[in-house]
């Protein structure tokens, strides 16, 4: 992708990617990250976040961290956050 995902703690932040050169000269530049969202999410050892090909997340909220009995889904975050 063009993106790089990864979490700082509780925030999830990306960087978006550049690639310059071809072949073994091909190298890869990281943009300013920016933090996306934060929250208690689940932590390790297993990855609690995943991101779909076309850019939505599914996250795995903390157990104690969840006290609200509803689901929010929020569909179109990307284009929101201009």
């Amino acid at each position: 992708g063009r993106e790089l995902f990864y979490r700082n703690g509780e925030k999830i932040m990306a960087a978006s990617l550049t690639f310059e050169g071809t072949g073994d000269d091909r190298t890869v530049r990281a943009g300013r990250p920016v933090e996306l969202f934060s929250g208690r999410y689940y932590q390790e050892p297993h990855r609690s976040y995943d991101v779909a090909a076309d850019g939505r997340f599914l996250m795995i909220k903390d157990e104690e961290a969840a006290t609200a009995s509803s689901v929010v889904v929020v569909l179109n975050w990307l284009a929101q956050r201009d």
